[in-house]
């Protein structure tokens, strides 16, 4: 069975970050971080709530290796707290095991129902992009409805033809390039 300081480097690790990154986020030092994963030192029970709470790391598996990583199944992306985000992060860690329980069930639900709404979102924007790209030529600025009325006979409206004659120009010669200074020694 894998240790707590173990289960810190995994989650780290599976969540892809850098020791520099880890401890930028939980708002600690690198060498902080290092010695948690090494055993040296104990992390502090405040940063193992901020950890678990921040990327919905399964409290049980961090303490004991039981159960599932992430709560839900899925490891969350990498977040940035804010002022707000910390006020509320405080506000939740004040809560009672269910209140907290309740808070994340809720979150949860609203995740789902907003990537819902995205992905209803998405679907009407490529129908109706599908729509526009098929009236894209009737409303053209190169689009003339004259011409289609009638047949395009190669005149111009002078009368002379509106066909041009290519003349067939030589290209300019250019200049021979040389090299500057001393010839080079071959070795």
């Amino acid at each position: 069975m894998s240790t707590i300081q173990e289960r810190i480097k995994q989650v780290r690790k599976t969540l892809k970050m850098t020791l520099a990154e880890m401890a930028k986020e939980l708002e600690s030092s690198t060498t902080s971080i290092n010695s948690w994963e090494l055993g040296r030192n104990n992390m502090p029970m405040s940063v193992r709530k901020q950890l678990t709470l921040q990327y919905n790391v399964n409290r049980e598996w961090l303490e004991t290796g039981k159960g599932p990583m992430f709560l839900q199944g899925k490891s969350p992306d990498k977040l940035d707290l804010e002022a707000f985000e910390r006020v509320v992060f405080k506000l939740f860690d004040d809560l009672s095991d269910e209140g907290r329980l309740t808070i994340v069930d809720l979150g949860n639900k609203l995740a789902k129902r907003y990537a819902e709404l995205l992905e209803e979102e998405s679907s009407h924007e490529e129908w109706e992009d599908e729509e526009s790209d098929s009236d894209e030529f009737e409303n053209s600025d190169d689009y003339d409805s004259e011409v289609d009325d009638e047949e395009y006979d190669g005149l111009d409206e002078s009368g002379e033809s509106d066909e041009y004659e290519v003349e067939e120009v030589a290209p300019e010669p250019q200049p021979v390039k040389r090299g500057r200074g001393r010839p080079r020694k071959n070795s």
